[in-house]
């Protein structure tokens, strides 16, 4: 019982001491937020102020910044090395797959054969594995989940979404 008074005033002790040390610090600081007003009302024409500033050398509580003519710069801007730049560039050169220009309208399904309809906005497509839909884009498979296309000029893949 004698224990858990002594913690119990202990915790108060502590709690006390906080709220002593937090007055303190909010009074320093009250203390340098009115001497740097008061330095800001002192500021005079360019000439005077650096003798202002000559004067109160030593004193840490009144140097001042110079003036400065630089714009400010935005602190949040994100600066690519040169060599991403360089990377991004040549890869920019290269060319590109261009985005897949069908969209799926359907499938049917007979005897685990699998036809696929496809549109571009103006035609309508029925497609199997290795049928041309235009010069440029091929079926190379069609597994239930998705069909995979091939733009045959980059030889690249590009596959399309069309359920189980």
């Amino acid at each position: 019982m004698n224990a858990q008074i002594l913690k119990k005033y202990a915790v108060w002790l502590i709690l006390g001491l906080t709220l002593l040390a937090t007055y303190w610090t909010t009074q320093q600081e009250e203390n340098q937020q009115t001497l740097s007003v008061n330095t800001s009302a002192l500021q005079k024409p360019e000439r005077l102020q650096i003798s202002h500033v000559e004067s109160q050398k030593n004193s840490p509580v009144f140097q001042l910044r110079a003036n400065t003519a630089d714009t400010p710069n935005n602190l949040f801007t994100v600066i690519n090395p040169i060599i991403e730049q360089n990377e991004n560039a040549a890869v920019a050169a290269e060319p590109q797959t261009p985005s897949n220009p069908y969209t799926y309208a359907g499938k049917l399904v007979n005897d685990g054969q699998v036809i696929v309809f496809l549109t571009d906005g103006t035609k309508n497509y029925a497609v199997q594995v290795g049928d041309y839909l235009g010069a440029d884009w091929r079926i190379d498979a069609i597994y239930l989940p998705e069909v995979t296309f091939k733009y045959v000029p980059l030889n690249t893949q590009v596959k399309l979404y069309i359920g189980a």
